[in-house]
Parts: C-alpha cells; structure tokens; sequence
C-alpha cells in the first residue's frame, strides 16, 4: 500500500493506494486465431447479406475495422486511486456515495479485479484488474466506505468472455 498522500490537483483527501493498470489487455494470438476469427466474420457478413440484412452487414463490418484500428496502438496506462473521498480513474473522480457495492475476484494468475458497482443502473460497473495489489489491503480499505457484495464470486461475463476469446 502507498503511503497516504494528498492527490495533486484535486483533494479529494488522503489516497490509500493507488495504482497503474493498462486499458486493456493486449493478449498473444496466433495464427490460428486469426483465421478462426477470419472464417467466422465472414461468415457472418455472408448471412446477413443472404439474409438481406444490410443494416447488421454495416455493424459487423465497422466493429470489425474499429477491433482491428484499436488493435493496432498500444494500451494508454490509466492510473486508479482510492481516497478518503472516492476513487479516481485517469483524472475522473467519482464519490463513494455513487456506488451501490463492490466485490473482489482473486484467482491468479488469471484473474485479479475489483468491481466497483453504481447505484444508477444506467452506469455499468467499473471492473479494476488489482495488478499486484493485495486484495486484502484493498478490501479493508474499502470495507471503511462501502458495503462488499460477498454473493459474487466469479468475474463478470463480459470479462470472462473477452479473457476467454482474447478480445
């Protein structure tokens, strides 16, 4: 854990961690995947025109140029904070009064996040990899401000999902 510190610019009180995370995962493919990931798409594209389609033919067409474009740089580096006041992610801070909950999944080497729940059901979750934090300082940190969801023991589907068919 940091020493507890004031955040530069705004002060949203003493930080008790803090940390650097990629944003996001930038996994080993081989060629295999590709030409898996190739054969599907088409096949994809090729139904939607068969089925006449057009609107979905677009969609799929632009997710994937949009996939490949955001494959092509390198992962910005978001820092996280976690304050007296709330968390910061990458300059944007956010309240602890905006979150319903969190939970913690601890399962290394493969997965190791917090998730930090909103109270709007608009907002989806923020999903935090904990790097080489130790879960436990974290929790006890965060247990001063908000309750922990204990039900939740597996990461999130989207998670899983993008981790699984490395996305």
């Amino acid at each position: 854990m940091a020493e507890e510190e004031k955040i530069k610019g705004n002060d949203h009180g003493k930080r008790f961690a803090s940390w650097t995370f990629h944003e996001y995962e930038q996994h080993q493919r081989g060629k295999w995947w590709y030409i898996i990931a190739s054969i599907i798409i088409v096949a994809i594209l090729i139904y939607s025109i068969y089925d006449q389609n057009y609107m979905f033919t677009v969609i799929i067409a632009l997710a994937t140029f949009i996939y490949i474009y955001l494959m092509q740089r390198q992962p910005k580096l978001v820092t996280f904070s976690i304050t007296e006041d709330g968390v910061e992610v990458h300059e944007v801070f956010y309240p602890y009064k905006d979150f319903k909950q969190f939970w913690l999944i601890y399962e290394p080497p493969a997965v190791k996040k917090l998730y930090l729940e909103f109270k709007s059901g608009v907002r989806p979750m923020l999903s935090i990899p904990l790097e080489s934090q130790n879960p436990l300082t974290i929790r006890d940190i965060l247990l001063q401000y908000l309750k922990e969801d204990l039900e939740r023991d597996s990461e999130s589907f989207s998670d899983a999902l993008q981790r699984t068919l490395k996305l």
